[in-house]
């Protein structure tokens, strides 16, 4: 391995131990010098925190949810086809680990009187509703409801994953699709989408 990864990862670590307002100051004098921080990496976190500061635009999307918690035009939702039998015991230890390895998948937010946290949880449970659909329409009709449920983003940020079946009966007999539809709020994305 190069020493200049290496070299890269010490700034940017160097660069997160810096107050914000030392932070600021220093990018302010890089950007004045044509110079940025994209090509820094991001430095992995302590482990032993787990609570921290939200983003700028996790800010804005908390804001956003605060005046209307119902709302789900920033739910991002898509679904894939699986054909064939189903192992629903793979399919739940699979969630089971995605959410555990991916962190903003077990995070949920608060507000401290000052500021928009996010807490990351050690572990979330991750249900898997299965929903049957006996057509086209009625498959589309259950990922649209899915799509609109909205998040509480205090109480557990991540969808349930709905796995939805749909069985359709052709010249070839009975054939079983499945199609996993998982919805995740904006906030999980920083506000990019």
């Amino acid at each position: 391995m190069s020493a200049a990864p290496d070299r890269m990862m010490t700034l940017a670590q160097r660069f997160c131990g810096l107050s914000a307002d030392a932070r600021r100051a220093l990018q302010q004098k890089m950007h004045a010098q044509g110079l940025t921080l994209e090509l820094l990496p991001i430095p992995p976190r302590d482990r032993a925190v787990d609570t921290l500061p939200a983003s700028y635009a996790q800010q804005r999307l908390w804001f956003l949810w605060q005046m209307q918690p119902q709302a789900t035009a920033y739910n991002l939702t898509g679904a894939f086809r699986l054909n064939g039998e189903l192992d629903r015991d793979a399919l739940a230890q699979t969630l089971v680990t995605l959410v555990q390895r991916h962190e903003v998948l077990r995070t949920t937010f608060a507000f401290d009187e000052q500021q928009v946290l996010q807490h990351i949880h050690p572990q979330m449970d991750t249900p898997l509703v299965e929903v049957t659909a006996a057509d086209d329409i009625e498959l589309q009709r259950q990922i649209a409801l899915n799509a609109e449920q909205p998040f509480d983003l205090q109480q557990w940020f991540c969808h349930t994953y709905p796995s939805i079946r749909v069985d359709v009966s052709g010249l070839s007999g009975l054939r079983i699709q499945h199609l996993p539809n998982p919805v995740r709020g904006q906030m999980q994305t920083d506000g990019n989408g």
